[in-house]
């Protein structure tokens, strides 16, 4: 029962047909009225979204819901569902409500999508540039607002670098790199792809190498870094870049097996299509190290308990003095002979001269200088014989001197006023094995002294 009515009165045949005519409508039109209002919302992506309104009024009622202001294509019911929601479902929500007395609006529902950020265009992956031209590097992003953004080089954050675009100015090889941008709101975070930057410029040397002191046999490594834009090629220089070392092309160069020659000043150059650097010198000093000891020709035969004179020389790899040695060494022979001297004195300079005896006979005898520190050397061979002895008889005014053939080198020598000794100038006569000198005797002199002489060392 609708509109129930009371009259005082008879109606008239006009009236009744009148509210016959209008049927449901009622003989009182009442326009839309909004009694709950749609409510906004927070969700996260991919919900699923439902708006509602009642309203009443004189039907039939007519609706439309709107997104920010814009009619939602079939959007005509009371009640307004949305799957599946993404970030551009997000915003303002209302509904106009009409029937044939009128027209209502809804209050405005919110939709926020709590969306994390998301690119849409990334920075380019790799850009060329001469040194000293500007770049600038562009994200889109999308998500909840607010959006704040963060570029990084080298995975460090730039300072003041909080938009979606990066310029650089001027750049030059030191801006060379992946540059990258974090954006963030409050539900997420995204990172860009790498964007790598190629500067083109000539080299920088970035790492100079050092001064080294290696003694012979080391090995030595030098080091040096360049920096520059296309690739870069190495070469080291000995004593000026002008005398460049073989096969030395890369920043780092060792050599082996150090030697004297190899001392000097070292330098790096690296080098482009854009120019030429240089750095700074080093200096390798090569001290040299002991390798063996060499002995001096010593004259053979030797005599037994003979001093005789020998020179010691400490000698490097490449047989060169070795002046930095100022020990000792031992002094013995290879076959077991002991030597009435047993060690050297300190070397000078690399030297040590001194004299030797030998106690008893020996053939091919060797000499052993040793310092104890596996370095050695060894004379050349040596025969150690006994003094051969000097003979005399007289006969009448005559006196016979008599002495071995072997070993040779011994001359006849006399004296009537030592120490002056003369020799004597008649050849001998060989017997034998044995030379026979006849002397006639001259008595003016009291006496005579005679002895046989090697006149070698």
């Amino acid at each position: 029962m609708d509109e129930l009515s009371l009259y005082n009165r008879a109606l008239s045949s006009n009236e009744i047909a009148t509210i016959y005519q209008v049927g449901a409508l009622g003989k009182c039109l009442l326009p839309p009225a909004i009694f709950t209002q749609p409510a906004g919302q927070t969700v996260s992506p991919n919900a699923t979204v439902t708006f509602n309104v009642l309203a009443g009024g004189t039907p039939y009622l007519k609706y439309q819901w709107t997104l920010n202001g814009t009619n939602l294509l079939n959007a005509t019911n009371a009640s307004l569902t949305l799957t599946s929601v993404q970030f551009t479902n997000a915003g303002n929500y209302a509904v106009s409500i009409s029937n044939g007395s009128g027209s209502t609006n809804s209050a405005t529902a919110t939709l926020i999508v709590q969306a994390p950020p998301s690119f849409t265009s990334q920075p380019p992956l790799v850009t060329v540039v001469p040194a000293g031209n500007n770049v600038a590097f562009n994200v889109t992003a999308t998500g909840t607002p607010p959006l704040a953004y963060q570029w990084r080089f080298a995975g460090s954050n730039i300072l003041a670098a909080n938009s979606a675009t990066l310029s650089l100015t001027n750049v030059q090889f030191t801006n060379s790199g992946q540059y990258s941008v974090v954006v963030t709101n409050l539900y997420g975070t995204a990172t860009s792809s790498n964007a790598l930057l190629i500067v083109q410029s000539p080299p920088i040397i970035t790492a100079n190498p050092t001064n080294v002191t290696a003694r012979v046999g080391d090995t030595v490594t030098f080091h040096g870094a360049a920096i520059g834009s296309p690739n870069l090629g190495y070469q080291w220089s000995l004593n000026g870049t002008s005398h460049p070392v073989s096969g030395a092309v890369t920043p780092t160069f060792t050599i082996t097996n150090l030697q004297l020659a190899q001392a000097g000043v070292y330098a790096l150059t690296a080098s482009n299509t854009y120019g030429t650097a240089v750095s700074s010198n080093a200096t390798l000093t090569v001290i040299d190290t002991l390798d063996h000891f060499a002995w001096n020709t010593v004259p053979s035969p030797r005599f037994v308990n003979v001093p005789f004179g020998v020179t010691i020389q400490a000698m490097d790899s490449i047989n060169q003095v070795f002046t930095n040695f100022t020990g000792t060494v031992a002094l013995a022979t290879t076959n077991g002979i002991t030597l009435n001297t047993s060690a050297s004195g300190n070397f000078a300079q690399g030297f040590w001269a001194g004299s030797l005896t030998i106690p008893q006979t020996s053939t091919n005898l060797v000499l052993v200088a040793n310092d104890g520190s596996g370095h050695a050397g060894l004379s050349s061979p040596i025969n150690v014989i006994n003094v051969p002895s000097l003979a005399l008889t007289r006969s009448g005014n005559s006196i016979y001197l008599f002495w071995p053939v072997d070993p040779s080198g011994f001359s006849l020598e006399y004296s009537t006023n030592l120490p002056l000794w003369s020799p004597v100038t008649a050849p001998p006569l060989q017997i034998g094995n044995q030379w026979l000198e006849s002397i006639q005797l001259n008595y003016s002199n009291q006496f005579y002294l005679y002895r046989l002489h090697n006149p070698s060392p």
